[in-house]
Formats: structure tokens, sequence, C-alpha cells
């Protein structure tokens, strides 16, 4: 059986391409980062509306917050939002693998359901 190294490296080579590739237009990006207004300065009442204002009839505060923290530190840096989301899903990967195990699943189960 891989070890928990390997469904790390797995994970990772799997969504690397995405560093590749820019905003996709089409898509949600357009709504969720380019045309966001609320990806404006980091002061109190722009915060306070990042945490009670919905955006596209969703309320996800903390990836507007994200997106506002990647939008003041690199601006509409594609690569930057992506590797972001490439942590996010490793860091998943892991919560979900202790979760399995914490839960009983064997090692090799936890694997699976990780990957």
């Amino acid at each position: 059986m891989a070890s928990n190294g390997m469904l790390f490296i797995i994970t990772f080579l799997a969504y690397l391409p995405v560093l590749f590739n820019g905003f996709i237009r089409t898509w949600d990006d357009k709504v969720y980062v380019l045309n966001n207004p609320l990806l404006g300065p980091l002061d109190l009442r722009n915060v306070s509306n990042i945490f009670s204002i919905p955006m596209n009839d969703l309320y996800a505060p903390l990836t507007t917050f994200t997106f506002a923290l990647e939008h003041q530190f690199f601006g509409f840096n594609p690569w930057i939002y992506h590797f972001d989301n490439l942590l996010f899903h490793l860091s998943v990967v892991g919560l979900i693998l202790v979760l399995s195990k914490s839960i009983g699943l064997s090692s090799r189960a936890a694997f699976f359901a990780a990957l």
C-alpha cells in the first residue's frame, strides 16, 4: 500500500496543471474574482461586508476573504489564486485522511477515501 506521502504527491501532481492556467472568464472566476466589488481594500467596512453579503446568492465569506487577501497582495495574478487552491486541496486530503483513520477505517480505506 502506498504511503501517506504518496497520497499528497498524487494529489499535487493531479492538480499541478492548474498552475499554468489563467482565469476562466466564462465560469465563476468572472463573478467571484475579476468583477467582485468585495475585493476592495481590506478595511473594517469591506471585511464586514465580506462576512455579511452573499456573492452571487452564495454565502462563502472565507472564500471571498481569501480572494480579497490574494487580490490585496498580488492583484489579479491567476497563479497565486490557483496555488492557494492547490494548497487547500492538499489540506483537505490531509483532513480526510486523519478523519477517516479516527473513525476506524483501515489505512488502506483511509488512503482511498482521501484520494
